[in-house]
């Protein structure tokens, strides 16, 4: 794409690189899958920094806070993400530095898992998109679970972020093949169909009262099912557009009651499943709640920014839409 793109410009360097082959689930370990990986080995590659440059930045930003002299040693930081040693406090400090993460935040919970609901917002926007990186991508804790206070009424994807995260979006569903056909009707889809259209009519008549945790149920239900669905792309295809279906409920949900955060990712999560089942109908719809969220957020520049992206790239989707 160019930087005519309705977009924005090109993504950023740093961006592009997230995308590169060299920053591939398994990269380096041909038995590695992202849904292993340690949360610092995902914040790192989405900074795409070696080791070694890793350990070079939290050295300095050690420095920066006062904590005094780090050794910069790459070995450092490859016994932090195999989990064979903790960071010291000072060094988990400079850690949540590097990734805007409070200070208030850092043991609480204990290391890793404070890092868990930062690195999952990386896989979400800067990670392959192919069907079963994607995948990837629903496990771990549900949206919003994880963060602090001080994350539960703001968007982390705005800006540069946003228009990056539209980019990869659009050159992946160009690369999308025809939609996968969903498998034959069978009484599992039909129970799980029937769950989610049960909780859209709820959605529908309560106006999200209190569905936060029928949401959620409904969402790791779905994911689990999907998680043990291995290499069956069909399978896949058709547990996802489910999730798309629960994930916009959950987004809108969370809305209603300003929980911008958790809304965010919940719609983050269901363009990405749209984009992954090669569906430019359930993307423009999705992209088009995100919008709505940006608004209701007081953040206007990423709703017109959604919006146009929305128009530009599926016309025919935007004008039924906009009918509505």
């Amino acid at each position: 794409m160019t930087g005519d793109s309705p977009f924005g410009t090109e993504p950023s360097a740093t961006a592009a690189r997230c995308c590169d082959d060299r920053l591939q689930p398994g990269c380096g370990d041909p038995g590695a899958s992202v849904s292993v990986r340690h949360p610092l080995t995902i914040l790192r590659l989405g900074l795409a920094l070696s080791h070694a440059d890793y350990s070079r930045l939290v050295a300095r930003t050690h420095l920066e806070l006062g904590h005094g002299h780090m050794a910069a040693r790459r070995e450092k930081v490859s016994r932090w993400e195999s989990g064979r040693v903790v960071p010291e406090r000072s060094a988990q400090l400079a850690i949540a530095r590097i990734h805007s993460v409070p200070t208030a935040e850092v043991g609480f919970p204990c290391w890793p898992f404070w890092l868990y609901p930062y690195s999952r917002l990386v896989l979400m926007t800067t990670w392959p998109w192919r069907c079963g990186d994607v995948v990837d991508t629903f496990r771990g804790p549900g949206p919003g679970r994880g963060l602090g206070p001080a994350h539960q009424s703001s968007l982390a994807v705005a800006g540069s972020g946003l228009r990056n995260f539209l980019l990869y979006a659009m050159a992946a569903l160009a690369d999308r093949s025809k939609p996968r056909e969903p498998p034959t009707a069978s009484s599992v889809r039909d129970v799980l169909e029937g769950r989610v259209s049960d909780l859209e009519g709820m959605h529908r008549e309560a106006m999200g009262f209190g569905l936060e945790a029928a949401v959620a149920g409904e969402f790791g239900f779905l994911t689990e099912i999907l998680a043990g669905s291995g290499n069956d792309g069909v399978t896949q295809s058709a547990i996802l557009a489910l999730l798309v279906r629960v994930a916009v409920v959950g987004g809108a949900v969370h809305q209603e009651r300003s929980q911008f955060t958790a809304a965010e990712e919940y719609l983050l999560l269901a363009v990405r499943a749209a984009v992954a089942i090669g569906s430019e109908p359930l993307a423009a719809s999705c992209l088009t709640s995100l919008a709505a969220l940006h608004e209701r957020a007081g953040e206007f520049t990423g709703s017109r920014t959604l919006r146009a992206a929305v128009s530009a790239a599926f016309p025919r989707d935007a004008a039924a839409m906009s009918r509505l």
